[in-house]
């Protein structure tokens, strides 16, 4: 699959939280992708006169994109220009962008597998758009479960959307409270660390999207803790800014 340039027109701009906004957009040419995959954004220049590209990644079904239908999900950072930028877009208003790229995506397992995905604040995107893909619900895991690593209970997103595709969320809470069901107060790595031995390690495939520093700990927990096969670890990480991406 080759990444293309496209002219996306924004549909509109919702803010979950105070820190988190959704963005849709529809493209006159469709383009198609799978779950997990992510498309990078061409920010116009600044003051300095250049411009720059950012990755972000599909929070949508991949077949909606059929339609020329497509969803981000993105955390906005005072003063970063691709969040600013992309923050600032109101419905009608354009920007141009690569599509898709990314490796992680869900590959079916036997029938007596299971999965797991782990992720930090918008890591989730990838895996909402992998668990409500055709490839996921036609041939669904022993049993999926999405390790969710936020600040506060507040900042949970897409739980209700999980359960509808059959996904059970366990959200860690590592600077505040858990106020309901299916909440740890810790880290999500903390949590990973609190599954005993007899829990169903090897059995597992694990999809991992987030911070480095997360992904490294959790690969280390993994691998070295309980013996996870390299091959049953998918991870991709947050970057930093990319130059203009070049078509695959």
């Amino acid at each position: 699959m080759f990444a293309s340039e496209r002219h996306c027109t924004v549909t509109s701009l919702v803010w979950l939280t105070p820190t988190v906004f959704e963005i849709q957009f529809f493209t006159g040419r469709p383009a198609s992708f799978e779950g997990g995959q992510f498309l990078s954004v061409k920010i116009p220049a600044g003051n300095d006169g250049r411009g720059c590209w950012r990755p972000y990644s599909f929070a949508s079904a991949p077949e909606e994109a059929i339609h020329g239908q497509y969803r981000l999900c993105i955390k906005y950072l005072a003063g970063g220009v691709g969040s600013e930028f992309m923050s600032h877009l109101r419905p009608g208003d354009t920007f141009a962008a690569m599509l898709p790229y990314g490796n992680l995506v869900y590959e079916p397992a036997p029938e007596d597998r299971r999965a797991c995905f782990l992720c930090t604040s918008t890591g989730i995107a990838p895996f909402l758009s992998m668990v409500l893909s055709e490839a996921f619900q036609s041939a669904r895991p022993a049993k999926s479960q999405l390790l969710y690593g936020t600040r506060s209970a507040e900042e949970i997103l897409y739980r209700e959307d999980f359960a509808r595709a059959g996904v059970e969320m366990i959200s860690a809470i590592s600077q505040g409270q858990a106020t309901g069901p299916g909440q740890y107060e810790g880290r999500i790595t903390d949590y990973l660390r609190s599954l005993p031995p007899s829990w169903h390690w090897r059995d597992t495939d694990f999809y991992l999207c987030g911070n480095t520093a997360m992904v490294k700990e959790a690969i280390e927990i993994l691998v070295s803790g309980h013996g996870v096969p390299r091959e049953a670890i998918r991870a991709e990480s947050f970057g930093s800014a990319i130059a203009k991406p070049k078509a695959a």
